[in-house]
């Protein structure tokens, strides 16, 4: 019996065919060998080339039962999440740190995903069969809120202003050092490294990303930063947080842990090891405001999420050993 999986193309994703479906299966070539048999087709119509540029709401569907692993293994779990706001129509939650949000590239357990399925059962978008109520996505390391949808003209509605850049998204980042000047607004292009996939850097084609930073406290040797963004691409605030020469707390992909204790004095390297070996295992970026105009009620609405345990408890270390220090 043939089976068949369907994706929608919402804000955030990649726009080839053939790179939109990767990462929904094992491998990019397992992809393209499903595109160019003509497993594939785009809004009813078979799509047999791989640079096939997709829009946003496109409906993209595989017939291939080899290619559907990922669905069938998907499952109700028990996954930790808070449920900050809840209608007939969406709801707002708060992801923790360490959760991918949904299966792929071999993952296929303990994604927010199986969480959502547990929580809400049936009463989640499914114009994506593999990602469920998702409309937009945080990075695995990264807490705070996100938006869900629970039906399927949600999940359009909200795609739609993610798209058009309606949807207000404010973070707070742990950084190295003391950023100079202490606002700015960062404007290039993002694309995938070609030496590295798990990266995104600054070049001179890719895609538009726009962040806006505020430093909100000093540590001397470390900052808490604000970050709006006007655009969702992938790393963003890593990326140009990263590019300005102020990385992310402990985040091992685009700054490390080794540079951060190489900045303080050697005499408190020690403490900095035990920051990172107790307290701090991912990289200290929170999603702590989210802001829209509700897509059937009008309603303006707002939600913030307060740091997490491990982030308070960094800025309390940094208070604590860095603040009151100046170097001679």
């Amino acid at each position: 019996m043939k089976k068949t999986k369907r994706l929608q193309v919402s804000a955030g994703s990649e726009l080839r065919l053939d790179k939109f479906l990767q990462g929904e299966f094992v491998s990019r070539s397992r992809a393209e060998m499903a595109i160019t048999a003509g497993l594939v087709r785009v809004n009813g119509s078979t799509q047999e080339k791989k640079s096939f540029k997709l829009r946003l709401g496109d409906l993209v569907e595989v017939d291939a039962p080899h290619l559907v692993e990922s669905e069938q293994k998907l499952q109700a779990e028990d996954v930790d999440f808070g449920v900050v706001y809840e209608d007939e129509h969406l709801a707002v939650i708060n992801k923790p740190a360490g959760v991918c949000v949904h299966p792929g590239n071999g993952k296929f357990s303990g994604t927010l995903v199986g969480g959502l399925l547990a929580r809400f059962g049936k009463n989640l978008a499914n114009l994506d069969t593999i990602r469920p109520g998702i409309v937009h996505r945080l990075d695995q390391c990264t807490s705070g809120l996100m938006l869900i949808a629970k039906n399927d003209e949600a999940a359009v509605a909200l795609s739609q202003k993610f798209a058009q850049r309606q949807v207000g998204k404010s973070y707070l980042a742990l950084v190295l050092g003391n950023i100079e000047p202490p606002s700015g607004r960062i404007e290039n292009m993002l694309a995938r490294s070609k030496k590295d996939f798990r990266k995104m850097g600054v070049y001179p084609v890719g895609k538009l990303a726009i962040s806006e930073y505020q430093s909100l406290e000093s540590y001397d040797f470390f900052s808490l930063v604000k970050v709006k963004i006007f655009t969702g691409r992938t790393h963003q605030i890593r990326v140009h947080l990263a590019n300005l020469g102020h990385p992310i707390l402990a985040d091992e992909v685009y700054g490390s842990n080794k540079s951060a204790i190489l900045r303080v004095p050697p005499c408190y390297g020690k403490k900095m090891k035990y920051l990172f070996k107790n307290h701090l295992f991912r990289a200290a970026l929170h999603s702590n405001i989210l802001s829209f105009e509700h897509p059937f009620s009008g309603q303006q609405m707002s939600f913030e999420a307060d740091l997490p345990e491990d982030m308070l408890f960094t800025i309390d270390f940094f208070k604590k050993n860095f603040e009151n220090y100046t170097l001679v």
